[in-house]
């Protein structure tokens, strides 16, 4: 999976990418859908911390070590959408 954080000229966040090829169709979907929506909601004046609040601690059963990128490597993860979260909270 790879996160794409978009930006202001003002460094703010703007948009979140997710492109999760190679998982199946439906979580590839439910995280597209959820990045589109975050997208808009920081495009409407929604802080980022507030939206990683809205996935922080989701667990889906897969859990593991974060390995990229290197200022979250080795950070913990109870699932692909919590570390979207904490890739959040270190960019804000």
């Amino acid at each position: 999976m790879h996160v794409t954080l978009g930006r202001y000229p003002d460094g703010r966040l703007c948009e979140v990418f997710v492109n999760a090829s190679k998982c199946g169709s439906d979580v590839r979907t439910a995280f597209e859908a959820w990045a589109m929506l975050a997208s808009k909601a920081l495009q409407h004046g929604v802080p980022a911390d507030a939206v990683a609040r809205s996935i922080r601690r989701v667990s889906t059963g897969h859990k593991g070590a974060i390995v990229s990128p290197e200022h979250l490597e080795g950070c913990r993860a109870s699932s692909l959408w919590d570390a979207i979260a904490q890739l959040l909270d270190t960019t804000t």
